[in-house]
């Protein structure tokens, strides 16, 4: 007996607070769906079957950050900033992201940034750098805590051909 001689099963509903019956349709990506819940129950029912779907087909996987080569560049230096508690640092720098905001500046552990000019902290001003940034998530107005930021591909950018700078006058 193939599946489309099979008769339905007999389900006995009378006692079911709800219940949900899916059978094949006619066609290959059609489906038949025959449901009920008692009023009380509906908002249980709703969740029951929340959580049943996402057992079934969990959500995705959030996609993973785009990240895209920008300029970091380095506006002031300051040694008397403490940020947090476990701060460990003794020197910051303060950078602009313009690919973030061109108004904003974040503070920021100059570590990373000597090793990856090979000079000392204060000598960083002025100097731009590339970073593997995630464009379409900047850190939020409310995130003062620069620090945390991280960094990646961190590097010297290349200096910019003087017949560039000067096209800009």
């Amino acid at each position: 007996m193939s599946i489309e001689e099979t008769p339905p099963p007999v389900i006995d509903t009378s006692e079911a607070l709800a219940y949900v019956v899916l059978r094949p349709g006619e066609t290959r990506d059609v489906a038949r769906l025959d449901a009920h819940a008692d009023e009380a129950v509906r908002p249980y029912a709703a969740e029951v079957l929340r959580h049943l779907a996402g057992q079934w087909a969990p959500p995705p996987e959030p996609p993973a950050p785009r990240l895209l080569t920008t300029v970091v560049t380095v506006i002031a230096f300051t040694d008397s900033a403490r940020l947090d508690c476990c701060d460990e640092d003794t020197a910051y720098v303060w950078v602009r992201v313009t690919a973030w905001s061109p108004r904003r500046a974040f503070l920021t552990g100059a570590a990373p940034f000597v090793e990856a000019f090979g000079w000392k902290a204060p000598d960083l001003v002025g100097t731009r750098f590339l970073a593997e940034l995630d464009l379409d998530n900047p850190p939020g107005n409310s995130d003062t805590a620069g620090e945390r930021l991280e960094w990646s591909g961190l590097r010297v950018a290349p200096p910019i051909p003087a017949e560039w700078l000067e096209a800009g006058r």
